[in-house]
């Protein structure tokens, strides 16, 4: 797969939500506030926060989305989250982007070959 969609469900992370803050110019927007500790995400030094995730095969793909992407974490974060009543959360999907097969395929010179020869 050269390239790839990603839908990325940010509200799936674990405590999620929507919430209208404002922003530095004064107006308010609505932003996704996705609680960190209980994701096990961490900021770094220059406020950086980083998912890692696995990215599996899908058994049977839906609508094309042959991969689902799921949070990545330490076996003892993940026994936490079952204690809690929680799992790692899904985070989305993965297909081949079709425009670009289209594109390839549109570019691409067909040549017929005789076989009598």
């Amino acid at each position: 797969m050269d390239k790839a969609i990603l839908k990325f469900k940010l509200t799936n992370f674990i405590g999620a939500f929507i919430s209208e803050i404002e922003n530095a110019e004064g107006n308010i927007e609505e932003c996704v506030c996705i609680p960190l500790n209980r994701n096990n995400l961490k900021k770094t030094h220059n406020n950086t926060v980083s998912a890692y995730c696995f990215v599996n095969q899908s058994k049977i793909p839906l609508d094309g989305w042959t991969h689902y992407i799921q949070l990545k974490a330490a076996i003892d974060f993940v026994k936490k989250l079952n204690v809690s009543g929680y799992r790692l959360p899904y985070l989305g999907n993965i297909k081949q982007d079709e425009t670009m097969i289209d594109n390839v395929q549109s570019k691409n010179k067909y040549v017929r070959v005789s076989r009598d020869g």
